[in-house]
């Protein structure tokens, strides 16, 4: 198996449809309903024609721009089929208070021909975390490109002030926003908006750390955008930090961040120190991805680039559902 960042994980090459092919222990059930304390029924079971024997495309290199993709897809069966790239576009969904989000396809035109019944996949990213830097960072750990390669049409957005969606004005407390906005009204735009452009009748939500929260959210609250929702699966969306140094740094990080926290600036700058200090960037890049498991290049052009400006009241949310007894989920 190739390595794993953070969400971007490749995955082995007898993947059966999407189930099982994340390099974590994953409950497969069936359905979507349900929610038992504060966790959601997980599903994942996906359509009943996803089977797969494996890559249709023969990939190359993607550089995790956003642009066209260089790798070449076809039937491995019939080689003189010629070859197609797998294509990376840019689209855009419109929130109910005017926010542009990004939205990010990846598709492999031969490969979803021979898989015409599949439902499009969501991929959405964690807090203050970009699409693209999560889950098509380069194609040696793109999720997004192995799932493409096997028939699905994916879909990876921005949410709110992350990524290329619009960003807000940090000085401006007006523009900054909460989970609430992103379940409320980034959640339900991503829906219909890949909904619409796919012409599909529902999706599956494979969400990473909040990514995954705002599917249970959704779920639990009976959002009408949750229906459209055929299987969701969360990857690393239940963090409980009673008891640990989190909950001991809990006042020290709300002082810290009470004019928000500048991540896209902070964390490379960090991660980047060297001597005496190179202990301390190590520690940080631990909280992001498990060293063993990760080239040092990859791990780089991770932190330099996935992570926005998060406004305090964010943090506040997080930090405080984090260390409480319930932890957050």
């Amino acid at each position: 198996m190739r390595e794993s960042v953070g969400a971007a994980v490749a995955a082995p090459a007898d993947l059966d449809g999407i189930g099982g092919c994340f390099p974590l222990a994953q409950r497969q059930l069936r359905g979507t309903g349900g929610c038992f304390g504060g966790s959601c029924r997980m599903a994942a079971e996906f359509d009943q024609d996803d089977s797969s024997e494996g890559s249709e495309c023969a990939s190359s290199a993607h550089d995790g721009s956003g642009g066209a993709g260089a790798a070449a897809c076809g039937d491995p069966e019939e080689p003189s089929s010629g070859a197609r790239g797998v294509d990376r576009t840019a689209h855009a969904a419109t929130t109910r208070d005017g926010w542009r989000l990004h939205l990010h396809r990846v598709r492999c035109p031969a490969a979803a021909a021979r898989r015409a019944r599949r439902l499009p996949v969501v991929l959405c990213p964690g807090l203050g975390s970009g699409g693209i830097e999560s889950f098509d960072l380069d194609a040696s750990v793109s999720l997004a490109q192995h799932l493409a390669e096997r028939g699905f049409d994916v879909w990876v957005p921005d949410l709110r002030g992350n990524g290329r969606s619009d960003r807000p004005k940090w000085w401006d407390r007006k523009t900054w926003w909460t989970v609430d906005d992103h379940l409320l009204l980034d959640f339900p735009a991503v829906v219909d908006a890949v909904l619409a452009l796919s012409g599909a009748p529902q999706l599956h939500w494979l969400g990473h750390s909040m990514g995954g929260m705002l599917a249970v959210g959704a779920l639990c609250r009976g959002l009408p955008a949750a229906a459209a929702l055929r299987t969701v699966t969360t990857l690393g969306s239940g963090c409980f930090g009673a008891g640990s140094w989190h909950a001991l740094a809990g006042a020290w990080v709300a002082r810290l961040t009470a004019i928000g926290f500048h991540g896209g600036a902070v964390v490379p700058l960090v991660t980047s120190l060297r001597g005496p200090l190179a202990p301390l960037a190590w520690a940080v890049q631990s909280l992001f991805y498990v060293h063993a498991n990760v080239r040092p290049e990859t791990g780089r052009k991770l932190l330099g680039s996935v992570l926005s400006f998060i406004p305090a009241g964010l943090v506040k949310q997080f930090v405080g559902s984090l260390n409480g007894p319930l932890g957050m989920t």
